[in-house]
């Protein structure tokens, strides 16, 4: 069994597959890789795919151009983020435990993808800096629920509060006030669950 780790370069390389596979619809070639990464062969390129190919994070057609597929361990990549700064983790943050626990959840929430929490607005709930969310897309929110939402262009986990017309985003934590909401808001999943790394 291949154990070695995927390294910083070769989930790099994963991340371009996920991002042409998503805008293209189809798989890259060797060539594609090559010339994106400015590898000095295609040969180079073509051993850091066998390489995912031998990690399990994708499966490729001998003798084909563009047969490479995502295995579930790739699409777990997919659901990872970081909130509530907004940008996503660079895959070189993933690490194994993060992309088992995903397919775990997957399994008991269909809909739902998991975000790393950044900062201490909502400690007093026991969502801590450094935990990861986990977000349920199609579970209704209702007032008093915590949600992912994205405000101003910007993520953020808080409360939803709604008295009468208007709408709160409220934090765990007495050092910081309740956000008015002004504009549009456009909530992105109810929170399901906090996993912590020990």
């Amino acid at each position: 069994m291949y154990k070695r780790p995927i390294t910083a370069k070769q989930k790099r390389i994963l991340g371009f597959i996920i991002n042409y596979l998503n805008k293209n619809k189809i798989a890259p070639t060797i060539r594609d890789i090559c010339k994106y990464f400015k590898f000095a062969s295609p040969k180079a390129a073509q051993d850091q795919v066998l390489a995912l190919e031998k990690k399990g994070y994708i499966t490729k057609i001998p003798n084909s151009k563009r047969t490479i597929t995502l295995t579930s361990k790739a699409i777990a990549l997919k659901l990872l983020g970081v909130i509530p700064a907004g940008k996503p983790i660079e895959l070189e943050e993933f690490l194994e435990s993060e992309i088992e626990l995903i397919l775990r959840l997957k399994k008991k929430y269909p809909d739902a993808y998991i975000v790393k929490v950044q900062g201490e607005s909502m400690i007093e709930e026991g969502i801590l800096d450094k935990d990861y969310a986990i977000i349920s897309k199609n579970t209704p929110v209702q007032t008093g629920d915590i949600a992912a939402v994205l405000i101003n262009n910007k993520v953020t986990l808080k409360k939803i509060k709604r008295i009468g017309e208007k709408v709160y985003l409220v934090p765990a934590n007495p050092a910081l006030k309740p956000i008015e909401v002004t504009g549009d808001i456009y909530i992105l999943g109810k929170l399901v669950g906090i996993y912590r790394e020990i």
